[in-house]
């Protein structure tokens, strides 16, 4: 089965073609965790569960990768309202998340990664974002 898709670059529809014969790695952007998950979450993260499913049956060997956002403006914030240390309140939503999603039946997430075991690429990676011109700075952050 061919299956087609819309490249948010060109606006074309393109026939998937993985880079590695079967097997796919697949990376989604997962929450910030400083609150409690919502609706959004669900939807967004119910979506990208069923397409990891219907690779797989299919027959792709699909590596699933999801971030958990761990270290951010609004988690020191709302841990500064609490009185609490940032990581405390990062741990305990995300542990809430992942019981939230195993709730749903979310099961195909392969990894999770929170972002503060990786800030050395992370900062590596915006760098070279910047340096190739597809991103920009200004005086509240850095935007792709």
């Amino acid at each position: 089965m061919e299956i087609y898709l819309t490249n948010t670059l060109t606006h074309k529809k393109e026939k998937f073609v993985p880079r590695n014969d079967k097997k796919v790695n697949f990376f989604v952007c997962g929450p910030t965790v400083y609150d409690f998950s919502h609706l959004g979450h669900a939807k967004t993260y119910i979506q990208f569960d069923l397409w990891v499913r219907y690779l797989r049956s299919l027959g792709f060997t699909v590596f699933y990768l999801q971030n958990i956002t761990d270290l951010d403006d609004k988690i020191i914030k709302r841990a500064r309202e609490q009185k609490i240390d940032w990581r405390k309140l990062a741990l305990k939503f995300e542990k809430l998340y992942l019981e939230d999603m195993q709730k749903l039946n979310n099961t195909s997430v392969s990894k999770y990664a929170r972002a503060t075991d990786y800030l050395p690429q992370i900062v590596k990676q915006v760098q070279t974002l910047l340096r190739k011109g597809s991103a920009y700075e200004i005086k509240d952050g850095i935007y792709f």
